[in-house]
Parts: C-alpha cells; structure tokens; sequence
C-alpha cells in the first residue's frame, strides 16, 4: 500500500524523460544545423493557420496534401500556433516529445500487463524503462524526425488499453488515428483486426470481436474515400509512384532486387528480433494469434520491401516503425496467458532483449541515431536567428535587388519560406550563386568553401549563420 506510488512514479519520469529529451533534440537541430527535408519543412507547416496547408516556398507552391492528406497537422498547428502563438519549431518540438512520451509509456504499460502473476513488485518495470529508451528502431525514428510517428503512438496506446479491457478508449484512438494521413485507417484496421481475430481464438467474450470487425470495416471505408479524394483533389504529387513503384510502375524490380532487399532485411537483427520473438512465443504458448499482427503487417513490409526508394527497402529511419508494433504484440499476447509464471518470465525477457537489439552498424550512413545530446537544453533560439537572418535578407535584397542568393539546407530549414526551391544548395544545380549563407557547421562542398586569401565571411546571429559572397 505505501509503494503504491512507485509504479505511477515510474510512468511518470518515462513520459517526462522521453518528451523532455525528444523536445529538446527538436531544437539542438537548429542549433546545430537543421535540413530542410522534412525538419524545416515540417516546422513550417505546423506555423500554417487556415485551411490549406501550402509549403514552403523552398519545397514548392503545392499544398503539404498533395503529398499526405493530414486534417490532423491542421488542427495541431491552428491550437498550438494559432493559439497559443508557439512558433513552428517549438510546435514541432512538442509534438514529437508528446508522441516520444506516449510510445515509451504504452510500451512500458504493456511490460507491466505482462508480468508474471503474482509479481508485485514495481522494479522490475525500472530496467524495462531503460531498455525501451534505447529501442534502436524508436531511437532511429526520432532521429530522423517526421511527425508520422504519433501514428504509432496512437496504435501503441491503443493497444496497452486493449490489454485492460478498456475498448471504448480503443475505439476512440482508432477514429483518432483516422486524421493523422489518408492512409492511417489500414494501420488502424490492420492492428484492430488482430485483436478480434485474438479474442476469438481464446475464445475470451470479453473481446468484443464483431465490433473490433465493424471497426476494422469502417477503418478500411475511411482510409478508401481519404485516398480517393487526395488522388482526385492532390494528384500533383504521387507518393505511391515516388516512393515505391517508380517510373514506370515496378520497372526495378527484378529477382536480383528482390534478393538484395530481403538479405539486408536478414541482416537487422534488430528487425528480425520482434519477428522471431513473434514465432518463439506463438510455439512455446501454442498460440498462433501471436503472429497475427506480423501478417497483418506483411503487406506494409513487403510493399517496403519492394520500394523504389532505398530508405524505405532498407526500413532505416523513420520507416521501421511497423516492428515496434510487431515487437508490443507479444507483450498483450503475454497478458492474456492463463499460468503467466516461469514460462512468461523467461519469454519476456526474450521479449525485451528484442524490443532493444541495437544491432544496425552505427557506420551505416543511412541510419540517424537519437544522440543522447537530448539531455541537456538547447542555448539556441531559433526564432531569434530566424528574424536576424530574414533582417539581412531583407537588406541585401534591398541593396541589390538583383542578387542571386542561395542557401545550405540548414539556413533555408530555417526560414524556408524565405528562399524559392532553385535557391537552396540542394536544388541549385552548379551554377554560381552572388551569396551564399550557411550554417558554421556545414560542409557545402568544393565550390563554396573558402578559397586562401579570401576575406571572411559574415557572421550573422552569434556566429553560427555565415554569409559568404564567392
């Protein structure tokens, strides 16, 4: 009774941890230097108020739905900086760390539905804490930030409150979750159709199997008429043909790529761990509704799999969140066992090595690692060097009208509102620019490096903005 305190104090510090680190990471990229794609980007949407969502001049002058149909971002960024008056990176900032708080928490939640019967004690759930703090695919996810992932926060929430029966709840974050994209509704009905599918293999009526079903249905109708009327209202752009089919549809794919993508797949353990973590546990309890949710997912995997993009093949980034949902399967799976002692014991500690295998080579230049630089505040104010770098624009364009100014991807992740997309290095091809402003921090390559003998370039802010003419 006088250590009841201790379990809701241990959620607690997870979610303050998580969010406090993820929020300030958020900022240490601006510190640093950010990029434009999709930080900057991302930032600036969240700054949008009304109803159309238009990027960046830097991007383009499409709307953010031609590439992700999101009523979700709107209402964020109308609350928050239409509101309150944050500024898009610190609305951005806490978006992430919410979404970081509630994966941790729902992760942790389901670690402590699956204990084993009789286990009181609050601390074992403390080295649970650590270890789903440096999941590899989380950690990879919100170092390459994007704010998709409260999908899987929802998803996970959803799921740590369908492993204590709580289903209105359920039903509430699955019609949530519905806003977030236009394709959020198969995530949705994916997870929703294994938890009916699970019930009713227990055979447990306190499932409620057919509305799980019905939601699951309605989940599918949702997620048709979203893609429908982004691919009839915002067809300029076309993420399927883009990201995965390529142009041609499917022109890549051959047996030799197909190969080569489910060897690298075979190579990160830290993918195939919740896996096989999956098929442990469906022999070991006789449970084959432990691999529902990795075949309900399989279509997701395999169509990543054949991608034409390579960060998606290869599920670096933000793009292996689907295995944090394989990997809290087993856990609600666990929490339904009826003898959860020694068995479950040794199956979740399985389980839990799974959930942190960090085996992705750290050299690997297409994975992005949370650096643990999150700990401490960021002594940077982006919105104070924001209105001093679009001061000295507004000079130069006034001094010489007909300058030809370009940016690093940091600078015009800044303020990508101030630069057309043939502005940013990125974009800009090879022909001279008249200035150049960059971050301290960046390498822009051979032809924008200062020559010997030049004078130096001015600092703008404390230093960290420089502008350089060639």
């Amino acid at each position: 009774m006088g250590a009841s305190w201790l379990k809701p104090a241990v959620f607690l510090v997870l979610f303050l941890v998580s969010a406090w680190m993820n929020f300030n990471f958020i900022h240490h990229t601006f510190e640093v230097r950010g990029y434009l794609l999709d930080i900057g980007w991302f930032a600036t949407l969240f700054e949008r108020t009304g109803f159309d969502l238009a990027n960046p001049r830097a991007i383009n002058d499409l709307s953010y739905f031609t590439v992700h149909l999101s009523p979700y971002m709107l209402v964020f960024s109308n609350l928050l900086h239409g509101g309150l008056g944050l500024s898009g990176v610190s609305v951005f900032a806490l978006h992430q760390a919410l979404s970081a708080g509630v994966i941790s928490v729902s992760l942790l939640a389901l670690v402590a539905s699956a204990r084993p019967a009789g286990s009181r004690r609050v601390w074992p759930l403390v080295p649970a804490a650590i270890l789903i703090l440096l999941n590899n695919v989380v950690l990879a996810a919100f170092g390459y930030p994007h704010f998709e992932v409260v999908q899987y926060a929802v998803l996970l929430a959803a799921l740590a409150l369908a492993a204590r029966q709580h289903w209105r709840w359920v039903a509430m974050l699955m019609v949530l979750s519905w806003v977030i994209r236009e394709d959020s509704g198969l995530l949705c009905a994916a997870l929703v159709t294994a938890l009916a599918l699970e019930g009713w293999l227990r055979r447990d009526k306190a499932v409620p199997a057919k509305g799980l079903l019905a939601l699951a249905g309605l989940s599918l109708i949702v997620a048709a008429a979203a893609i429908t009327i982004k691919s009839t209202y915002f067809s300029e752009v076309s993420p399927l043909a883009d990201n995965f089919l390529g142009h041609p549809a499917f022109a890549h794919l051959n047996a030799g790529f197909v190969a080569e993508r489910l060897a690298g797949l075979s190579r990160r353990i830290d993918l195939m761990a919740p896996l096989a973590a999956c098929l442990m546990a469906a022999i070991i309890w006789r449970r084959p509704g432990t691999l529902l949710v990795p075949l309900g997912l399989s279509p997701l995997i395999a169509l990543y799999l054949i991608a034409v993009r390579e960060e998606l093949g290869a599920f670096t980034l933000y793009y292996a969140l689907p295995f944090v949902l394989i990997t809290a399967w087993p856990f609600y799976m666990l929490a339904k066992l009826p003898n959860r002692r020694w068995r479950s014991f040794i199956a979740m500690t399985v389980m839990l090595f799974a959930m942190t295998a960090p085996v992705v080579s750290l050299t690997d230049v297409r994975a992005t690692y949370f650096p643990l630089i999150g700990i401490i505040p960021a002594q940077y104010d982006s919105a104070q060097a924001r209105a001093a770098l679009e001061e000295r624009l507004d000079q130069l364009r006034s001094e010489d009208p007909g300058a030809d100014i370009c940016a690093s991807q940091g600078v015009a992740a800044l303020s990508p509102d101030s630069f057309a997309n043939r502005e940013v290095l990125r974009f800009r091809g090879a022909e001279p620019c008249d200035f150049v402003l960059y971050f301290q921090s960046e390498w822009l390559g051979a032809d924008y490096q200062l020559p010997d003998g030049a004078a130096p370039p001015e600092q703008i802010y404390d230093g960290r903005i420089r502008l350089y003419r060639p």
